[in-house]
């Protein structure tokens, strides 16, 4: 619990930090005189000071999608989206972009419970279910101090049925606000950058040629073997692909 209050709060901090960063506001001003290019110099500077924010990653992916580099600007509408799942311009630029890509690559779909609980995770930021989590650690607390004061019988053991399905409530934020922490955090999925890479069945280039990925493609990477990484694309096909080819998400 202290460790997601700890973590919110570090995001909470440098997300507010990066829109009141002075390079931000240089770089809107950049990019509405169409200067793209000091634009994504002027927002680097805020990530490159340690800040970052859904918005940051969006107005980076608007000034490399004018600058028409959509490895780039996929890149940082998936990062505006990691960070911000409901960002709507995000998920509308990152769906138009990704149809001008060269790769049509299938999606199978995920299991019920999956989606289920990316969607439940999704509802609220890590903020947001930390201060879940503690009302009703709270009111759990509240409930069981009341039960052991309480003379009634019947409304004691109401009491103390009310007090538990609070702390499963209270269990249940906390691993939603862990969750949602951890997909933020986590970095298992790249985009290729260079107009095109040769995915090979080993970490060498002497591997055999199993398919070529273009720029702008995603994958989930599952490993890495100094200058390789093994991807799986989203219709399942798996190789190696090397580590220079693509950017972490």
């Amino acid at each position: 619990m202290k460790r997601l209050i700890i973590h919110t709060l570090a995001l909470l901090f440098t997300a507010l930090s990066a829109i009141a960063h002075p390079s931000f506001e240089e770089g809107n001003k950049y990019y509405a005189e169409g200067k793209y290019s000091d634009a994504i110099k002027a927002y680097e500077q805020v990530y490159e000071d340690g800040y970052q924010s859904a918005d940051l990653y969006y107005n980076l992916g608007n000034a490399y999608t004018k600058l028409k580099q959509t490895g780039k600007a996929i890149l940082y509408y998936e990062k505006a989206l990691k960070l911000e799942p409901g960002h709507e311009d995000a998920r509308n630029n990152l769906e138009w972009i990704s149809a001008q890509t060269r790769d049509r690559i299938e999606v199978i779909p995920t299991l019920f419970y999956q989606r289920w609980i990316q969607s439940f995770t999704s509802l609220f930021q890590p903020a947001g279910w930390a201060w879940i989590t503690l009302l009703f650690e709270w009111l759990a607390a509240g409930g069981f101090s009341l039960y052991l004061l309480m003379k009634n019988r019947r409304i004691a053991r109401n009491l103390f049925y009310l007090s538990c399905m609070l702390v499963t409530f209270t269990i249940i934020a906390w691993v939603a606000g862990s969750g949602r922490l951890h997909q933020i955090n986590r970095s298992d999925s790249g985009v290729i950058m260079s107009s095109s890479a040769v995915v090979r069945a080993a970490p060498n280039g002497t591997g055999s040629e199993l398919f070529i990925l273009h720029e702008g493609a995603v994958c989930d990477v599952l490993e890495q073997d100094q200058d390789w990484m093994k991807v799986r694309l989203t219709n399942g096909k798996e190789g190696w692909v090397e580590a220079e080819a693509m950017e972490m998400i």
